[in-house]
């Protein structure tokens, strides 16, 4: 199983699909209803770029006054928040 997937299932308590079942959920819907952990970044209205982090639909913390989207990202990381979903807001 990929190390990825274990991690995610293991922080939600989730399970895999039987292998009949597993093209019948898209794979972006899986991953958001079993609870991922998410980096929003969008544009503050300071014109720097922001985030929000998420996981299990809890908001866990936020990044602020960066100067690009990556910069949104790195910090994430390096507060060892790794995003399985990183979504992009232009406002």
């Amino acid at each position: 199983m990929d190390p990825k997937l274990k991690r995610l299932l293991d922080q939600v308590g989730g399970e895999l699909l039987p292998p009949e079942f597993a093209n019948e959920v898209p794979a972006e819907e899986t991953i958001v209803n079993v609870g991922a952990s998410i980096l929003q970044i969008y544009k503050a209205p300071s014109q720097q770029w922001a985030g929000v982090m998420i996981i299990n639909g809890s908001e866990v913390g936020r990044i602020a006054e960066c100067q690009t989207e990556r910069e949104v990202e790195d910090t994430a990381r390096e507060q060892g928040f790794i995003p399985d979903l990183i979504e992009k807001h232009d406002e």
